[in-house]
């Protein structure tokens, strides 16, 4: 994976760290395609 190798970090660090972005639903993945980053929408009500 090109990541573990600019980062330096080991592949399961990595998995872990992108399961945990599209999780918070950041990153989702195209079957195919690949990995995508999402719009960013703000959960925070404003003042």
């Amino acid at each position: 994976m090109e990541l573990e190798q600019e980062s330096g970090l080991s592949r399961n660090t990595v998995k872990k760290a992108l399961d945990v972005l599209k999780n918070e639903g950041l990153l989702i993945t195209a079957p195919g395609r690949g990995l995508f980053v999402t719009e960013r929408h703000d959960t925070k009500p404003t003042k």
